[in-house]
């Protein structure tokens, strides 16, 4: 058996190895005869067909719902602007100095002045009562207590105690906390505060001369004329 198993193998190894003879050396047993030519089929049978035309409007896109291109930059930062309010200026000289740029590039330019509201203040106090002599004896004891405080002579609270008006509500809170320990009706009140700001009316001015200004409609005759139009230079 070992001796039939030997036999069998040197015969798969000489099979093998004549295969990868003849695999290495195709081209030149088909020259000499020794390994038969594959004839490949021919496609010449298959015939040509003409590409269909290009027409001019080929690839255009015809839904009626594309919307129309947007207008060059150029072309709408030429466009005059009808009447807005541009910045917000802290002073009356900033405002000027951008009306002057603005005005240089013509259109009909105004300094207007407008009050906005801001972050509101916090007002503690004790409401007056009924003895007018309450208020300055409570003055004496809180300071005494090295708390300061005064009293109002005048608007809404008027001859009530302030112990404190603050920009934060939580430190008026706690304010008011220490004061109601000492057993004391105390209240806190929110006082609304408004700023003075400036902005540039312009009429009749390219975009372009607003520059990166933010802008606002104007608001008719609501406005308050501080300067008049500022030369162009």
């Amino acid at each position: 058996m070992r001796r039939f198993l030997i036999v069998a193998a040197v015969g798969l190894l000489i099979a093998n190895a004549v295969v990868i003879g003849a695999w290495i050396y195709h081209d030149e047993l088909q020259e000499a005869g020794m390994l038969p030519t594959v004839q490949l089929p021919s496609r010449a049978d298959f015939a040509s067909e003409p590409l269909p035309a290009v027409t001019a409007d080929a690839g255009a896109d015809r839904s009626e719902d594309t919307p129309a291109a947007p207008a060059p930059v150029a072309q709408r930062q030429s466009e005059l602007v009808d009447c807005v309010l541009a910045g917000s200026f802290n002073t009356r000289d900033l405002a000027v100095e951008a009306g002057r740029r603005i005005a240089a590039r013509s259109g009909a330019v105004h300094i207007v002045a407008d009050s906005v509201a801001t972050d509101p203040d916090y007002l503690v106090f004790v409401a007056p009562g009924p003895d007018p002599a309450a208020p300055r004896d409570l003055v004496r004891e809180l300071e005494a207590q090295g708390m300061s405080s005064h009293v109002m002579t005048g608007g809404k609270y008027a001859n009530g105690v302030s112990v404190g008006v603050f920009r934060s509500q939580e430190r008026a809170a706690a304010q008011q906390q220490r004061v109601a320990k000492l057993g004391h009706n105390v209240s806190l009140a929110v006082i609304d505060r408004k700023r003075l700001v400036y902005r540039v009316r312009v009429r009749d001015a390219p975009l372009s001369a607003l520059a990166d200004l933010p802008r606002l409609p104007c608001n008719g005759d609501s406005e308050t004329l501080v300067a008049p139009a500022p030369p162009a230079q």
